[in-house]
């Protein structure tokens, strides 16, 4: 599997969010191999994950697109299992976001019966 890794570094990441993504890549299983885009130049989420997209269709023969923003963290084998999740179905696999304040809910919406629980 070749995952493309799409990182939103628009600003200052977050040390944390660095150190994830350096592990992840470089203690990887050994059938991946990961080639890495460093989205940077944009503060508009929207233009800049169209830009990346583009880059993944038009400029990689990467299995798949893995987007990671600056300030989300993640536990060791994560970012594989997920790349492994979306290519093993084929599939669009995202994360919901909390709402940045206290108990605010979560940013996103889930489609019906689509949606598949954590760990599925």
């Amino acid at each position: 599997m070749k995952i493309a890794v799409c990182f939103f570094a628009y600003g200052n990441p977050q040390a944390e969010v660095v150190d994830c993504l350096v592990r992840e890549l470089t203690t990887g299983a050994p059938h991946v191999t990961a080639i890495y885009n460093r989205v940077g130049h944009d503060a508009l989420v929207s233009r800049s994950r169209s830009l990346a997209l583009s880059w993944f269709f038009a400029d990689t023969d990467a299995d798949v697109c893995f987007m990671l923003d600056r300030d989300i963290a993640f536990a060791p084998g994560d970012l594989l299992a997920t790349a492994a999740k979306a290519h093993e179905g084929q599939a669009c696999v995202g994360g919901l976001y909390a709402l940045r304040r206290s108990s605010g809910g979560w940013a996103s919406r889930l489609a019906g019966d689509r949606a598949v629980a954590s760990g599925d």
